[in-house]
């Protein structure tokens, strides 16, 4: 989905998008704001004129995320790690069996480089909001 190589690492590159948009479901303050963030950047990674498969699972994807972390009972630093693995294993396997590609090659390493791209952006964006990210310890 993203062609850019400006975090190649030995040839695989991270999903800077839902790693960035899974940081941003802990620091928006509304569901609102942050559909017209998934919007945008589905808006943003639209590589045709009409709505590719790729995106519409990404949309999914983001959006399954944010309903499942409302439901998720811990800090959101292993909030974050649950929700950066699911979504990107989720994400690889949609998208390989749309394209009928073997996700199984770099997905444990992009795994593993969203996991720690996406700690970083948490840290990061909780930095840039200048407000304590809420963290749960109930439903």
């Amino acid at each position: 989905m993203q062609q850019t190589s400006l975090l190649n690492f030995f040839g695989v590159r991270p999903n800077l998008a839902l790693v960035v948009l899974l940081a941003m479901i802990f620091v928006t303050k509304d569901w609102v704001s942050y559909l017209i963030l998934v919007l945008t950047a589905s808006l943003l990674l639209k590589s045709t004129p009409i709505w590719d498969k790729t995106v519409i699972v990404f949309l999914l994807v983001v959006a399954g995320s944010y309903l499942l972390e409302k439901v998720l009972p811990w800090r959101p630093i292993f909030s974050s790690l649950v929700l950066i693995i699911s979504a990107t294993t989720l994400f690889a396997l949609a998208s390989a069996a749309l394209s009928g590609t073997n996700p199984q090659g770099f997905l444990g390493q992009e795994l593993l480089y969203n996991l720690i791209l996406g700690v970083a952006a948490l840290a990061v964006l909780s930095f840039i909001y200048q407000y304590n990210v809420p963290s749960r310890t109930s439903f």
